[in-house]
């Protein structure tokens, strides 16, 4: 013979373990977000790191240029294509400090 009881109190264990396995649940859905949260951000760290390995090779390169095109081979050439000579003795002009500050209309 069965007997059915229909109003049954839940005892104190019961309800215990109900919340439990609730809050397990939230718990372990939280970790789940927060982990993929940490993998989305170290992508995009990464991601940045090639962006500016990019970068940081692309000034290298400019400044190679910079630098070839600047050496001294490179500007004799360009002298000697515009008839520039070098001045064997240059004079240059020269100022006394007076002369500098009254420049300067101080």
């Amino acid at each position: 013979m069965t007997i059915i009881r229909p109003h049954q109190k839940f005892s104190l264990v019961d309800v215990l373990l109900f919340i439990s396995l609730i809050l397990l649940f939230f718990a372990s859905l939280a970790l789940v977000i927060i982990y993929n949260y940490v993998v989305n951000f170290e992508n995009s760290i990464l991601e940045k790191q090639k962006e500016i390995k990019k970068i940081e090779t692309q000034i290298a390169e400019s400044k190679e240029n910079l630098f070839n095109l600047l050496s001294s081979e490179n500007l004799k050439k360009i002298a000697e294509e515009n008839g520039l000579i070098e001045e064997k003795n240059p004079e240059y002009v020269e100022l006394n400090s007076n002369q500098w500050l009254a420049g300067l209309n101080l």
